[in-house]
């Protein structure tokens, strides 16, 4: 349980215990910020260094993102956006921005369960994911790096303003 309260998924509560930790708006959109820094590089980095077996990999990811009917299973599509992060995070070959996004990665657990119950936003996902495979297997580096971080702009504000009805502007 440690492990997990340092990870920033739980908290432990005096006298109650630990609890799934809840993220407030300014948590979200720090985390976001945050993606958006780490992810946007290591997209132009994985660009960059794409090699004949990541490019393989990421014509491998495409098709199967194709297949996604997000409408009947939303959560596949989570799956295989995850894994696009993953791969992308791996190739950019960087130590730190893999440690921070290893960090990053576990708080945004907390709202992928959340962008997962709305079809809506995994649409809109699966189609930024598409644009980035497209931009990763063209080696368009700057590409690359402007659709992931508004991709991640997007998620944010879409998570924000769906489900705590706040209007954000990002």
């Amino acid at each position: 349980m440690r492990r997990l309260a340092n990870l920033g998924l739980v908290e432990l509560e005096p006298s109650r215990g630990y609890r799934v930790k809840e993220l407030g708006v300014e948590e979200i959109v720090e985390i976001f910020n945050a993606r958006e820094a780490v992810e946007g590089e290591c997209t132009r980095l994985a660009c960059l260094g794409a090699t004949p077996e990541f490019l393989s990999q990421v014509k491998v990811l495409k098709a199967r993102l194709e297949r996604v009917d997000i409408q009947r299973e939303p959560e596949r599509g989570v799956v295989v956006g995850k894994e696009m992060h993953d791969l992308i995070v791996q190739t950019a070959k960087n130590r730190y921005l893999e440690e921070f996004y290893q960090k990053l990665s576990n708080l945004a657990a907390l709202t992928r369960n959340m962008s997962k119950k709305s079809s809506q936003i995994e649409m809109i996902s699966k189609d930024f994911h598409l644009r980035i495979l497209d931009a990763l297997l063209e080696k368009n580096a700057e590409e690359g790096e402007r659709l992931m971080r508004e991709h991640l702009r997007f998620t944010c504000k879409a998570l924000l303003n769906t489900f705590l009805r706040v209007g954000v502007s990002l």
